[in-house]
């Protein structure tokens, strides 16, 4: 089957599906390029069946992404900030084993519960800057009214 795949030009081997509507979300478009980066290593970490256990801590994901602990800890707040992660299980220094945080993916479902989908709840603040450009109507300036007498 990889020697039919490989003659017709197609790729083979596993594969992560990020769906439109992430991508086009408001959640998706506040995301700084680090956040977005460690939100592809969790979801390349997925493999299909363990959503909800996903182990990925701040020193792994600084390393795998070429960054500082403060800059991988600050795309994981950020990333769950918008709600396209949260945390199952907190990461632990007390017992004998150093235990990572385990993640979900929100808009993957958790075994037999369904999506949480918190990303969808996200709204970008709206601008709140004038509008400068274009022809301003509602001035005096404009209105013939004033200046013509019938």
């Amino acid at each position: 089957m990889e020697k039919y795949l490989k003659q017709k030009g197609r790729a083979s081997g596993r594969f992560a599906m990020l769906p439109f509507a992430i991508l086009d979300s408001d959640a998706f478009r506040s995301l700084s390029a680090d956040a977005v980066y460690v939100y592809i290593r969790i979801l390349r970490r997925h493999n299909g069946s363990n959503n909800g256990h996903i182990p990925f801590g701040c020193r792994e994901a600084a390393i795998e992404c070429n960054m500082s602990k403060m800059t991988a800890q600050r795309a994981f707040k950020q990333l769950e900030d918008v709600g396209l992660i949260e945390c199952i299980v907190p990461s632990s220094f007390n017992c004998r084993k150093k235990l990572a945080r385990e993640w979900a993916l929100t808009h993957l479902p958790i075994g037999k519960h369904v999506a949480s989908g918190k990303w969808k709840n996200f709204k970008l603040n709206p601008s709140t800057k004038l509008k400068t450009y274009g022809t301003n109507t509602d001035t005096h300036v404009l209105n013939l009214d004033n200046y013509i007498s019938c």
